[in-house]
This record gives structure tokens, sequence and C-alpha cells, in this order.
């Protein structure tokens, strides 16, 4: 398939709008692409406008790789930023801009038109190979990921053994990443006009009591992952009260941590539900903790023959030394490594450094390169000369 062909595919997927869900679009865009080139595939509804993509190559008799990325895409920031309209994938200079170009709707048409282009040369795939688009990844509140967690309920993942997810890195071959905890700790109080607050409860004076020994126990977290470092905890989001005359009868915290497999998620959050008791008992509080996330730390040996593999593969393409690298962000294999731990998973994916910004774009050349190294991965994974 020739590049202009192949960024004709990118820009029909970064102008399809799904900033905070609406996945479905991106999953019949790719259906419609995959049918043509005579690959099996199907939607799997996840809730409205939503569905899961996949997609399958193979005789089914051999090693399994699976291919994954998501089809959701954050806000947009502020429009007056944005130099062409965010949704346009407008070309300039061999950029391509729009929200998702980098993150990471490149890397999703990637791994597709890799698998295409290998279908339309009549390559025998002795095995399986698996095409998992996912949602939910980027965009929800509570218990994000629903796309990878379904694949990994529904058993797509139980037999696969290799794991390449197309997230942003560049140049960087990433072979583990932290896990993460998102929660909210919620303080019910009573109002009362502020004149007589003795007939009221003040919903924030407990949380402050809270929020104080929650960062007496953070600073405890010090041991250290020597690919990932320590655990980084940060309270994001604070609010309370409702108006300035009257005793607050509502509160709430939010915290996002990065974890590591040396502090275990579960161990955070006995400590977390711990002191919550510990200030309901003390002060006569109503706190409340709401999970709202919960991620394990994906780690995968670097001398893990998959690593290898794509470092090699990247390498003699880019002709120079790619870096193995651990990340604190996180990626859809904390829900797919969970039914199958002896999953090596790598990630790796084209894409710049402006992920989530305004004025995102990826680089024609490099994503066309991508497309490229994505072949030769596949076919030396299945020993396809």
């Amino acid at each position: 398939m020739d590049e202009k062909r192949r960024d004709n595919l990118l820009a029909e997927l970064v102008q399809a709008n799904t900033i905070g869900g609406n996945e479905q679009v991106v999953s019949e865009i790719l259906a419609k692409y995959f049918r043509k080139h005579g690959i099996n595939c199907k939607l799997i509804p996840i809730g409205k406008n939503r569905s899961d993509f996949y997609a399958q190559m193979g005789t089914g008799h051999g090693p399994v790789l699976a291919l994954s990325g998501h089809q959701d895409v954050v806000k947009l920031g502020n429009l007056d930023e944005w130099e062409f309209p965010p949704l346009s994938a407008q070309v300039s200079e061999g950029k391509m801009f729009g929200r998702g170009t980098t993150d990471m709707k490149s890397g999703l048409a990637a791994l597709a038109l890799a698998m295409m282009e290998l279908a339309d040369e009549g390559v025998k795939i002795n095995g399986q190979l698996k095409f998992l688009g996912t949602v939910g990844e980027e965009t929800s509140k509570v218990n994000h990921m629903q796309g990878a967690k379904r694949f990994a309920d529904d058993g797509y993942l139980d037999n696969v053994e290799r794991l390449l997810i197309a997230e942003p890195t560049g140049c960087k071959v990433v072979f583990s990443h932290k896990g993460s905890i998102t929660y909210e700790i919620t303080s019910k109080g009573k109002a009362a006009h502020s004149s007589t607050p003795e007939l009221g409860f003040d919903a924030i004076k407990p949380l402050i009591k809270y929020y104080e020994k929650q960062q007496e126990y953070f600073s405890t977290l010090n041991k250290e992952n020597k690919y990932l470092g320590k655990t980084v905890p940060v309270v994001t989001k604070i609010e309370g009260g409702d108006q300035l005359n009257s005793v607050p009868d509502s509160a709430a915290l939010f915290v996002k941590m990065r974890t590591i497999p040396e502090i275990a998620n579960e161990q955070i959050l006995l400590k977390i539900k711990e002191l919550v008791n510990l200030i309901n008992d003390d002060y006569r509080a109503r706190l409340n903790l709401k999970l709202l996330g919960n991620k394990i730390p994906v780690i995968t040996d670097p001398n893990a023959s998959f690593v290898n593999l794509v470092k090699a593969v990247a390498e003699n393409r880019f002709q120079q030394e790619v870096p193995l690298e651990g990340i604190s962000g996180g990626t859809d294999a904390s829900e797919m490594r969970k039914v199958n731990p002896k999953m090596q998973v790598v990630i790796f994916g084209p894409g710049s450094k402006t992920a989530h910004q305004e004025n995102e774009y990826v680089e024609l050349k490099q994503f066309n390169c991508f497309i490229d190294i994505y072949k030769t991965i596949i076919k030396k994974f299945f020993s396809i000369n």
C-alpha cells in the first residue's frame, strides 16, 4: 500500500470524533477496512456508541501474538491554541495535526495497516495474530480501561504469548510501567448557618485531618523498583462546601497513585481504609472511600525474547541504538496482564511529545516507518521469511 493510502486511513481515524468515548465510529471504520482486505473481524458492544474491535488472522495452530491500541482520545483543550482544527487531520511540513494523532490513533492505524498489508501479500500466519482495539483507556472517570477488561474477561488474552501495544514511545522500547490506584475520599457533614455552626457538622474539618494522616503515610512509601522507581501519590483534586454563609455538609478529595510491585496495590488500599476508619472513630466523622480505579504494574524482563525481537527490528530500521525503558504512565496491559501473568508485553509506537496537548501531531515519515517495523516484527515472530 502506498504512503498516501496509509495516511488517508490515519486521517479518517483522526477525523472520527472519539473524544470522551463514542469509539464505535472508529470500530466501524476499522471493520470496513479489515473486511475489504479479507480479514475476519467483529465489533464487541461495550455501551452506547462504544465497541471494542477485534480481528484475527492465522491458522490457529502455533504461537499467538496480540496487537493492541485504544480508540478513544482526550478532550481538545483550548481551541484558541490550535493552529489547525483539532479534528481536521491537517498535514503541514510532513506532520499530521489533530487530537489523537500521537495518542494513539497513529499507533492503532499502524498496527491495522501492518495486518492488512500482510494479508494483501498473502503471508501465511502459522498461529494466531490478534488485533484488540479497546475503548475507555483515556476517558472514563471510574474504572477506565473497560475495553481491555472486556477482552480479558471474555478470554481473548488467555492464550496470548506476546502482546505489542502501540502507545507512543518514539525511538524507545518500553518493557515496564507502573500501576495505578485512583480513589475518592468523601466526607459527609450537616449544613447550618455560618452564624450558628454548633447546629451543623463541618465536613471539611475531618477531611483535613485525614489528609494530614494520609500525607504522613505517603512519606513512608520509600521502597523502589529498579526499573520504575518509587510509588508516586498525588492529591489531584479537593472540593467542599456549597456557599459562603453555610457550614459545609460535604467535601471530597481525590488521589491518583502510580504504584510498583514492591508495595502492592491491595496493601496500600488496606492502609487507606485503616486511616478512614481512624478518622471516623476519633472525630465522629463520616468519611467514605470510593475506589475509582485499580491497575496493576506491568513488568516484562528486559532480556525477554520478545523485548529483544522488537529492539533488534527497531535498531535495524532506525540504524541507531534503541534504549529500553520503564515508564510511570499506564496502558491497557494493566487489565490484560491480570488474566495472563506470563504474557510478555512490549509498548512501542509512533508519536511525538505532544500527547494530550494542543497542536498534537505525528510525523508521517515516522508513522509509515512503524508500519514496516510492525510487519517485520510479525514476520519474525511467526518465523516467516
